[in-house]
């Protein structure tokens, strides 16, 4: 489970079901008790940022035609407080996801030759 954390128009289709899906699976495991240190040492967490991060990936999905039935209230975050600044590094993880996806990287291309 992660959170790439990258700009959403960036992830593939792929990308951007999964990660939304782990969202849901990272509040379930913080509903139950279930400790994500693991997955914060990692780089791959921010646990204060998943319902904006949800959100951001839901108006993706339905930029590109999705229909969205998920939604993802209020998590417990209570006995993460002393996480609170962690943060996901935005430049590994966009490197990682492009050295792994073509999908990914070809959406990163199209999206520099945009801005150009």
């Amino acid at each position: 489970m992660r959170m790439w954390m990258v700009d959403p128009r960036i992830l593939c289709n792929k990308h951007l079901l999964g990660e939304h899906v782990e969202l849901h699976m990272f509040k379930g495991h913080l509903e139950a008790g279930r400790k994500i240190e693991g997955y914060i040492e990692s780089n791959c967490v921010e646990p204060f940022s998943i319902i904006e991060r949800h959100n951001a990936l839901v108006q993706e999905m339905q930029r590109r035609g999705y229909v969205h039935k998920s939604e993802l209230n209020a998590v417990s975050l209570s006995s993460y407080t002393k996480q609170s600044n962690v943060k996901i590094n935005k430049e590994s993880s966009l490197n990682n996801l492009l050295s792994r996806c073509e999908g990914c990287r070809n959406n990163a291309l199209n999206l520099n030759l945009q801005r150009s």
